[in-house]
């Protein structure tokens, strides 16, 4: 059977949905091959459809060009050109999503796309145990199955990120499966991603572990008014919290918790220090300072962290300048690159996406936004591939996908 240029597009869909986790350079290759199917239909149709969701379109579209316009303000243009070249998806999904009838998919579709990332996430789990266990053979110390050791294929933070999203997308899709057996799966699943956010020691990766639950506990009894699942929701998280609360004092996790509140509460911070909560305390208060004079219009694309080292230096951080830290903050990063207006296009991408959510009832739409929002706080997460990719690719996925499906919508049948 003759594959068609849209079956072969939503194949290329579900191949980078599934190796977001697994294996990143694979994922240029594979927008660079989904782009030319785009130019094939175009040049064969002779026709662009009327653009869709304007708004996001031309946000993100004013993102990539103010990064642009912001190479040629830059001091160090390597550092400036390099980022263009990771931000481009900020410019090709639009063009391709909006702008071509392939990339509106079903809701069925697109179930099988959010499918493919779940799967993509448990072999990346087993993955990374597999490294673990051998690291452990090695070493003869359980630190091997924690934090950098442990997420061996992906960085800590972003890994936490897609296992969050990961556990949002299982409940979604619990929600509509039928039969026990495949309703089973994705509860062991989602128990599963839960544990292993643990392990990667993300500490915002954990805060939000249970901010999703609780927003997914209110979906559930509010909105599909299923009570029996519900109530298992409840009893997870009143379990869980009693077990971290009584057995897990002893823990690395639990040690970095209890000191970063120790030292925001007694306000006890070493210039000198790396440690990511601590150290963020300077980056950020160094940003602040470089905003101060760079608010319009930023530094320039490729030298955020050229002038954060000067800051850096000037006020004795030793710890930030020594790691050549970011602002690890999406907000400040943006701002102190291209300003203002930068700040103003990421801004109504995140409102955007959030309104329409809302106003369509996507409830897995929602979940993904804030998440990114929260996530967005302490890391600097558009400004390396694993994020960059991860929100245009999800954030077209979830806008392009049919908004009059009932499957895809909150149900309020019980």
């Amino acid at each position: 059977m003759q594959l068609k240029n849209k079956d072969i597009s939503f194949y290329l869909f579900l191949a980078i949905a599934f190796f977001f986790p697994l294996l990143q350079r694979l994922i240029p290759p594979l927008i660079i091959v989904l782009s030319l199917f785009w130019l094939i239909d175009l040049f064969k149709n002779k026709t662009i459809k009327e653009l869709s969701h304007p708004v996001f379109f031309y946000s993100s579209i004013a993102f990539f060009a103010l990064h642009l316009i912001g190479v040629f303000y830059s001091s160090n243009s390597g550092a400036a050109w390099f980022d263009i070249e990771v931000k481009m998806t900020f410019f090709v999904f639009p063009i391709i999503a909006f702008t071509s009838s392939k990339f509106k998919l079903s809701t069925k579709k697109m179930d099988q796309v959010l499918l493919c990332f779940v799967c993509g996430n448990i072999l990346a789990v087993f993955i990374c145990l597999y490294n673990s266990y051998f690291l452990y053979l090695q070493t003869n110390n359980f630190i091997s199955f924690y934090g950098s050791r442990f997420s061996s294929i992906i960085h800590l933070g972003y890994f936490a990120m897609y296992l969050n999203l990961s556990i949002a997308i299982c409940i979604y899709l619990l929600l509509k499966a039928r039969g026990l057996f495949v309703k089973t799966c994705y509860i062991l699943v989602s128990i599963g991603f839960s544990a292993t956010v643990f392990l990667t020691s993300s500490k915002l990766g954990l805060l939000y572990l249970g901010l999703g639950l609780l927003i997914n506990l209110v979906i559930v009894l509010l909105k599909y008014r299923n009570k029996i699942l519900g109530f298992s929701m409840l009893l997870f998280v009143v379990f869980s919290t009693y077990y971290i609360a009584n057995h897990t004092s002893k823990t690395a996790t639990y040690q970095r918790f209890e000191m970063s509140i120790d030292k925001f509460t007694n306000m006890e911070f070493k210039k000198e220090s790396t440690e990511s909560t601590e150290v963020r305390y300077f980056i950020w208060k160094s940003s602040v300072e470089l905003l101060s004079n760079n608010f319009l219009f930023g530094v320039g694309t490729g030298d955020v962290i050229d002038e954060l080292n000067e800051v850096y230096a000037a006020n004795g951080y030793k710890g930030a300048l020594s790691r050549s830290f970011n602002p690890h903050n999406q907000y400040f990063q943006t701002t102190i690159a291209i300003g203002v207006l930068g700040l103003t296009s990421l801004l109504v991408m995140f409102i955007y996406l959030f309104g329409q959510g809302i106003k369509h009832k996507k409830v897995i739409q929602i979940q993904f936004i804030l998440m990114v929002s929260v996530f967005a706080l302490t890391e600097s997460i558009l400004e390396r591939q694993e994020g960059i990719v991860f929100f245009t690719f999800f954030a077209f996925l979830f806008l392009q996908s049919k908004e009059n499906e009932n499957s895809n919508q909150i149900s309020h049948k019980s």
